[in-house]
């Protein structure tokens, strides 16, 4: 496990979730022309064409889930070998996103500290998977 496969991971989560918000915001907007809200610049079939891009991106999101999923159970193998605070570490700053400073305040720590330790993790894992 390297520090790029973890950045693909997180880039991953990040994807899903703004696909999820674009289609919360696109069933929204269905939902308000539904209402009798007309949107004059909209094409005719703006409902249809619509939901026809609502199941496209359901589609990829279902794929991009897979694709997470597989990968946290590779990272969560990696991250089996380490110390519970390390693994905590870890989490936060892969699995949650969190940022150094972040995860320094919630784990009561330096941010130097939260580095440190990130950097001798990742050398840890390197060989694992």
């Amino acid at each position: 496990m390297n520090r790029e496969r973890l950045k693909q991971y997180k880039n991953i989560f990040m994807e899903i979730k703004e696909l999820k918000e674009e289609i919360d915001d696109l069933e929204r907007g269905l939902a308000r022309q539904g209402e009798g809200m007309r949107v004059f610049t909209a094409p005719k079939d703006f409902t249809g064409d619509t939901a026809a891009l609502i199941l496209d991106l359901k589609t990829l999101l279902s794929e991009k889930v897979e694709v997470l999923t597989a990968m946290r159970r590779e990272i969560e193998s990696c991250f089996l070998a380490l110390s519970s605070q390390e693994r905590r570490l870890m989490r936060k700053k892969y699995i949650l996103g969190k940022t150094n400073q972040v995860i320094a305040n919630e784990m009561f720590m330096s941010i130097d500290n939260v580095k440190r330790i990130h950097s001798q993790i990742l050398k840890k894992i390197e060989r694992c998977a």
